[in-house]
């Protein structure tokens, strides 16, 4: 996961890196400042672009945040059922500045 972070924050011309920025771009208008790139949610907040990635198998949850043209990203990995994608868009907008902190659980609203 560490590898993929790289490649989509660093400013490179390796093949991993022109092939995942390709994946981020916006396909898809989907809802309010919602958008969708190839395997990517693409949120817009104020003058930024937020690109997420969230996967899960049995027993393993991962959440991958980045964003837009900033050398800025984080990766979450959970070994239980415990979703970690909220979590990770609150890091996001707090990274920026753009959300008071919130009580532990409570739902990030991307629509805002």
């Amino acid at each position: 996961m560490l590898k993929f972070l790289q490649a989509s924050i660093e400013q490179s011309q390796s093949t991993l890196s022109r092939t995942i920025t390709a994946t981020q771009q916006e396909l898809h208008p989907w809802t309010g400042n919602m958008s969708l790139g190839m395997f990517w949610f693409r949120t817009k907040r104020e003058d930024h672009v937020l690109l997420q990635h969230e996967g899960r198998s049995t027993g393993q949850r991962c959440f991958i945040g980045v964003i837009e043209g900033q050398p800025t990203g984080i990766v979450l990995l959970s070994n239980g059922q415990v979703e970690v994608d909220n979590v990770g868009k609150r890091l996001l907008r707090q990274m920026l500045r753009l959300d008071p902190e919130a009580p532990p659980g409570q739902p990030v609203n991307d629509a805002n």
